[in-house]
């Protein structure tokens, strides 16, 4: 599980983080020569996002880890 070994209050540490899994996630999503890989622990990781977005201040909606948690949930989510 991400959270116990990353406990990510610092703001750039939680989007770096964030964006890392959202790379990662689409480039396995978009390769071709990867079609058998399956991605382990997915499900884990999108409720990590989904935390990450619970966590942010419910008065604004476009907060940086907002954005980048719910893309990063789309690329984990949906296959190709």
């Amino acid at each position: 599980m991400v959270s116990p070994r990353f406990c990510a209050q610092d703001l750039t540490l939680k989007l770096c983080l964030i964006r890392s899994i959202a790379m990662i996630s689409r480039a396995v999503r978009g390769s071709t020569k990867c079609t058998d890989f399956v991605l382990g622990r997915k499900a884990e990781l999108v409720a990590q996002m989904v935390e990450f977005i619970k966590a942010e201040p419910l008065d604004s909606m476009r907060t940086p880890v907002r954005q980048w948690a719910m893309v990063t949930c789309t690329h984990l989510v949906y296959p190709l």
